[in-house]
């Protein structure tokens, strides 16, 4: 894990804190973030979006989904030990057992560019702002659950 970069190295990108896992009967779920703006409900809905797992200002795991963050975290909560998705598996193992100490916390912090902003394109072909950064930002920070 590189200590170069953490938590206030995301948020000077734009990224917001968003939520934080919490246990919920043997299992995790998420709560909003006690400053998350009223859209809430819309930023669940969001596509094309870059999330990370922080914990003590450390940056944990970095991802992307084009699916809704709504869909993508499901997939973390419903995970099962029997699953073939390693990344889940390793992630929420990790947060149980972060969670599990007294003040153990896991933020999710999200990036996302509106479409009508998105600008960028190649050949005439848009390019994801947040497809782009996931490369760079793993190989920058080494979260140690992107391994």
């Amino acid at each position: 894990m590189n200590t170069e970069y953490d938590r206030s190295t995301l948020l000077e990108l734009g990224f917001v804190p968003f939520a934080q896992w919490k246990n919920d009967d043997g299992g995790v779920t998420y709560e909003a973030h006690q400053n998350i703006p009223s859209d809430f409900d819309t930023l669940l809905e969001k596509k094309d979006v870059l999330y990370a797992f922080v914990c003590d200002n450390k940056v944990l795991y970095i991802g992307k989904t084009r699916r809704t963050i709504k869909e993508r975290l499901y997939n973390y909560i419903k995970s099962k030990e029997s699953s073939r998705q390693s990344t889940n598996i390793k992630c929420l193992t990790g947060i149980k057992g972060l969670l599990s100490h007294q003040d153990g916390c896991v933020e999710i912090l999200l990036f996302y560019v509106d479409k009508q902003l998105q600008k960028l394109q190649f050949g005439g072909f848009p390019i994801s702002i947040a497809s782009g950064l996931e490369d760079i930002l793993i190989e920058k920070f080494e979260p140690s659950w992107n391994d």
